[in-house]
């Protein structure tokens, strides 16, 4: 009984741990800022698995502590910290354009084949600034997607040379003759037996 549950218990682990660097979870930092502050403040951390896709933003108790002006550019940054690849990606966008959204967000995140993160899109949910937009508090909306390259099969190019084209091209050429011999000869027998020029005019008349 104990060997078949250990076997059970080995094979279940072992399902698990199928593509086990997507299957773990990893995590990124966001870091953001306003043009005129000199550090970034921590904002949250993003959790999330590739295989199957899920995904968390736990907001950080910093991220309310900014010092905008209406016209300042909003910075993010997105630190790579549990996949070992130690990536760094920017972004940014105009602070009334988050504020005209009610700081509503949208990360994009992108990963490479391997499952590595390299690049982030940001983008506020307002495209355009709204000048009486009123906001009581800074509380973030965000909305993350992961981003995985898709590889669909491609067709097998083959290269050809010069010489290969030209006994291509004759082949072809003697494939059409062996294949319709039997309609050219006719053809080409009837042209060759009764092919003679039509009698002039006053010729056979016998002189008359």
């Amino acid at each position: 009984m104990k060997v078949a549950f250990t076997l059970v218990f080995s094979f279940l682990c072992a399902g698990l741990t199928v593509s086990g660097e997507t299957l773990q979870e990893q995590k990124l930092e966001i870091w953001h800022k306003v043009e005129k502050q000199d550090e970034y403040l921590k904002r949250g951390e993003i959790i999330y698995t590739l295989n199957p896709q899920t995904v968390e933003y736990v907001e950080d108790a910093s991220s309310f502590q900014l010092q905008p002006s209406g016209n300042s550019l909003y910075n993010v940054k997105v630190n790579s910290v549990s996949d070992g690849s130690n990536s760094i990606a920017l972004s940014s966008a105009k602070w009334c354009m988050l504020k005209s959204s009610q700081f509503s967000d949208k990360f994009t995140l992108h990963f490479d084949k391997e499952g590595n993160f390299f690049h982030i899109d940001y983008h506020p949910g307002a495209h355009s600034c709204v000048e009486d937009s009123q906001v009581s508090e800074v509380k973030f909306n965000t909305s993350i997607e992961l981003v995985k390259p898709y590889y669909e099969l491609r067709p097998k190019l083959q290269r050809i040379t010069e010489e290969e084209l030209k006994k291509k091209e004759n082949s072809e050429y003697s494939n059409f003759f062996t294949k319709y011999w039997y309609i050219i000869l006719p053809i080409v027998l009837v042209l060759l037996v009764g092919g003679g020029d039509p009698p002039k005019e006053g010729e056979g008349d016998g002189g008359r």
